[in-house]
């Protein structure tokens, strides 16, 4: 009982001096990103190129989020959204509603992701980039995994590899097969989950990617677990396990020595698992409020409760339901955090919306008053031009009658012409065949 007193002491001390480095890091980290966003103001002010600007707004809204600046962070990419809409930029417009919508998604506001998902899937369809495209699918299909739609999630991780296909982009190829072979998991499909998880693997080996070389290893080892071929899972987690200690960050380690204690906690093989959980939390930082830290808890009442140390199980036991009663209220604490600053940032875009709401207007009355003017002046042009039609038909019927009348003059001349002729012929033979004038009065005399 004194050694246990004594252990629980020691833990206690070692929590509150954890937590106080962790406090002191957050102040870092909260100052860190204070300089980070007057940095990248100050970058915004001096460059002119609208594609920077735009892409220096996703950093800024990248910060604000990091120090859970939720309104900022969307003004940030309103913003952005502004400038590319202005620029008339249908690419940077559609990132943008990619990255809201990414941000919504984090923030597990699904169906406001969704919503701008949408309108980014509407511009790149017309645009036909298939790299932003495929990202956008890939977002697509995240959000119905975590909304554990995973039938919808599969068919929009499978519109992904059509685009990336033909984008060549190897890194979302590989993100893609490991997140449609956890999605085939999650429903127990593991045949086809293995296939798309090898696809992942070949991948990662061809890119030398030890992560996700790692991450394969790592999923396989919970597809066995799942399957009840504990051997199988220990081996792979083993594999996994020596490419995270490539990598050697603490959480990762932590991560592989916990899996490993898991399939040896199924078989009942309490002292493998013990030694596993000891290594585990050689690099878990117990102190922080983490899925791992209650795993680990879970997994030490497990081996305890095996070994028949009941005591120190319960002990563990409560600790991982503190842990779990600690996680769901800071959860709690930050949908609250969340929906005050979402509440906040709905309201200055009400403003924003009815402050643009006249100048909007006036632009579509605009709009509307260029349109009448352009149908007015392509009637008037019509009207002109039908009436100069008929005008030429007019003047082309009028020249045609006058050559019908000089035709039929030079005609009836020419009868006349004739006539005239045969008179005069007609007289001469006449005056040929009678005696003159003189003769015949001489005669005439003489009787």
């Amino acid at each position: 009982m004194g050694i246990q007193s004594n252990y629980q002491i020691a833990k206690a001390m070692r929590n509150r001096i954890l937590l106080f480095l962790l406090l002191l890091s957050l102040t870092t980290n909260y100052s860190l990103a204070q300089n980070n966003i007057l940095k990248i103001y100050s970058e915004i002010l001096k460059s002119e190129n609208d594609s920077v600007k735009v892409r220096k707004y996703f950093s800024l809204a990248d910060e604000y989020y990091r120090i859970k600046n939720y309104a900022n962070c969307f003004k940030s990419y309103d913003t952005a959204l502004s400038i590319s809409e202005n620029a008339k930029r249908q690419d940077l417009v559609a990132s943008c509603y990619i990255n809201i919508g990414s941000t919504h998604s984090n923030l597990q506001e699904f169906v406001a992701a969704n919503n701008s998902y949408e309108k980014a899937g509407i511009l790149l369809k017309q645009q036909q980039d298939f790299k932003i495209l495929a990202r956008l699918y890939f977002s697509y299909g995240n959000n119905y995994y975590f909304l554990n739609d995973t039938k919808k999630a599969i068919a929009y991780y499978r519109l992904v590899l059509n685009c990336a296909y033909k984008s060549k982009d190897s890194s979302l190829l590989a993100d893609t097969y490991n997140n449609m072979g956890i999605s085939y998991a999650s429903g127990a499909n593991y045949d086809l989950a293995k296939v798309y998880m090898l696809k992942a693997y070949h991948l990662a080996i061809l890119d030398k990617d030890t992560f996700g070389i790692a991450y394969y290893y790592n999923n396989m080892g919970n597809i066995y677990n799942n399957m009840k071929r504990y051997d199988s899972a220990i081996v792979n987690f083993e594999k996994s396990k020596y490419f995270k200690e490539m990598l050697s960050p603490k959480t990762i380690l932590a991560n592989a020595y916990l899996n490993l204690s898991s399939p040896y906690i199924e078989l009942k093989n309490y002292k493998k698992a013990s030694f596993y959980l000891s290594q585990c939390e050689k690099y878990l930082d117990t102190s922080e409020y983490s899925s791992d830290v209650m795993h680990f808890f879970n997994g030490s009442y497990a081996v305890n409760k095996g070994l028949g140390n009941y005591k120190l199980a319960n002990f563990f036991l409560e600790k991982a339901h503190r842990v779990k009663d600690s996680l769901n209220r800071f959860q709690t604490l930050e949908d609250v955090e969340y929906q005050e600053k979402l509440t906040e940032y709905k309201n200055s875009m009400v403003r924003d919306s009815l402050h643009n709401a006249g100048k909007i207007q006036a632009k579509n009355l605009e709009l509307k008053r260029s349109e009448t003017i352009r149908y007015f002046m392509i009637v008037l042009v019509l009207v002109v031009a039908v009436f100069l039609i008929l005008l030429y038909k007019r003047f082309k019927i009028i020249q045609k009658q006058k050559q019908e009348i000089e035709l039929q003059k030079n005609i009836i001349q020419e009868k006349a012409e004739e006539i005239i002729s045969s008179i005069n012929y007609a007289k001469r033979i006449q005056q040929s065949i009678l005696p003159n004038e003189s003769y015949v009065k001489k005669q005439l005399n003489k009787n």
